[in-house]
């Protein structure tokens, strides 16, 4: 038996019972002992620890397209997906801090005069059931009359896929979007908002021929009240608003409508780490 810190779990320590085979730990098992001796073992941020944060999206079901938006030169923004590549405006503030559970990968920081990513479109983005995922850390949430995009695809309602912004006349609350070929908005609005200074957990998630929902931090935010088809166009993906400053990191887009209990898990493997 082997005893070892666990620094993901304040106060906890890792027991690893091996079997007798030399070489790699094929047939380990694992427990958790908080140093309170509470019986009750901390089995899900246990988990989420030992799976990486890209390892776990990477690996994910349904995943289209993944950018790590942790470039710190040049113009374009890795798409893991291999799908369709995006590209940074100049100005962009590349090597900006990611998320604490990001392997120490960076985020990039969207917004200002110049500062935008655009992603052309592919065939892979026409999607009925979808999840679109993002991290973003709010620096400066700019003019609250105004829109400020945090990311979308698609402006008017015929030709919106998704859209997420900050919501016009507040702050920093977070408003979702998607579009039908009918010209129908499925919208809504979240009750909380984001605390500048600190990362959230952004997912818009769509159900086939379903109402659209945002999660925040791993948790069910708002639902919208109407359901349909998005719109299929060939816009572009943007990211990022002349009239606020937001770092972005970790945007994803999946085939399938994501569960909350996933999603939690998305949101746990992101900041484990984190103080």
């Amino acid at each position: 038996m082997i005893r070892s810190e666990f620094p993901f779990v304040t106060g906890a320590v890792v027991y690893e019972l091996r079997d007798s085979r030399e070489g790699d730990c094929s047939e380990c098992r694992f427990g958790l002992l908080r140093r309170d001796l509470s019986p009750k073992p901390a089995w899900s941020a246990f988990e989420t620890a030992l799976t990486p944060y890209f390892e776990r999206i990477s690996s994910a079901a349904g995943l289209v397209s993944y950018w790590r938006l942790g470039e710190k030169s040049g113009g374009t923004a890795r798409d893991e997906g291999e799908v369709s590549p995006g590209s940074y405006t100049t100005g962009t503030g590349l090597g900006a801090t990611g998320i604490p559970g990001g392997d120490g990968d960076p985020a990039v920081l969207l917004g200002g005069p110049a500062g935008r990513l655009t992603i052309p479109h592919a065939s892979a983005y026409e999607l009925d059931g979808f999840t679109v995922e993002a991290w973003v850390k709010v620096e400066d949430p700019g003019e609250s009359d105004q829109w400020r995009t945090i990311v979308k695809k698609g402006d008017t309602a015929p030709d919106r896929t998704f859209g997420l912004w900050l919501e016009r006349y507040s702050s920093t609350q977070v408003h979702f979007s998607v579009g039908t070929e009918e010209g129908i908005y499925l919208n809504g609005n979240s009750e909380r908002t984001l605390e500048p200074g600190r990362w959230h957990h952004l997912a818009l998630v769509h159900p086939e021929g379903g109402a659209p929902a945002l999660y925040l931090d791993g948790r069910l935010e708002a639902r919208s009240t109407h359901t349909g088809t998005p719109a299929s166009s060939a816009a572009p993906i943007q990211a990022g608003s002349a009239r606020s400053a937001i770092v972005t990191d970790e945007l994803a887009i999946y085939r399938r409508a994501l569960g909350e209990e996933e999603l939690t898990r998305h949101y746990r493997a992101g900041v484990a780490g984190a103080p």
